[in-house]
């Protein structure tokens, strides 16, 4: 699936707020650290709509923002680092603890689940969840990016998850004005990829770049 990011403003100089629509599948730590930085140094502060799903890196991304906004479709998940073992994607928390694999391959995972976690972490801290009790962050960050928190990497973390796990989120519903054009638009963006075969996409209100899958 087609990793998008879309930030929409109604001027043309640069706004001290903006929009970010998301839709991500993952994707390394590295470039989740490079467009968050971006979105930082650009912007004082920033909304992330998810109008499908935003897992793993896409999640962290998600969790930079002043607050997200879901719908009746979207999702986040989990942010416990995978890496491929014989092309299929295996936790790095199983990796570390597996005597079957090199010692400097566990090490690798072991150095890429925590810089996810305290990444994660610092984001909560001076973002969303600031000035909440420090425990309460280590639990969302505990329950999120340990394998055993939700027991798979696909697992959902809808609107009501969301909420419980103390994250600043917003809910359209399916009929509201707001979320039917979001949605047409998503759906525009997920067909024009698809049928061009982009496999990124990068759109701001002066420029849209564009890469093939």
């Amino acid at each position: 699936m087609t990793p998008t990011i879309s930030l929409k403003s109604s001027k043309r100089s640069i706004p001290k707020s903006v929009t970010s629509s998301c839709r991500r599948p993952g994707g390394s730590v590295d470039a989740c650290e490079k467009i968050i930085s971006v979105l930082k140094k650009k912007f004082d502060d920033y909304r992330v709509i998810v109008p499908s799903w935003a897992k793993s890196a896409g999640t962290v991304i998600a969790l930079s923002s002043k607050s997200i906004v879901l719908g009746i479709n979207s999702e986040l998940g989990p942010i416990d680092p995978h890496f491929k073992v014989e092309g299929n994607p295996v936790p790095c928390q199983v990796i570390t603890t597996d005597p079957a694999f090199p010692v400097w391959f566990k090490t690798m995972a072991d150095l890429a689940a925590k810089r996810m976690r305290q990444m994660a972490s610092d984001i909560l801290e001076h973002g969303m969840m600031k000035g909440k009790d420090a425990s309460e962050i280590t639990g969302v960050i505990s329950k999120i990016s340990d394998t055993a928190g939700y027991m798979s990497h696909g697992a959902v973390i809808d609107y009501d998850e969301a909420k419980n796990l103390g994250l600043s989120a917003e809910y359209l519903e399916p009929d509201d004005d707001v979320w039917r054009r979001l949605w047409l638009l998503y759906c525009m963006y997920d067909y024009d990829t698809k049928v061009k075969k982009f496999g990124k996409v990068f759109e701001g209100n002066k420029f849209s770049i564009a890469r093939p899958e």
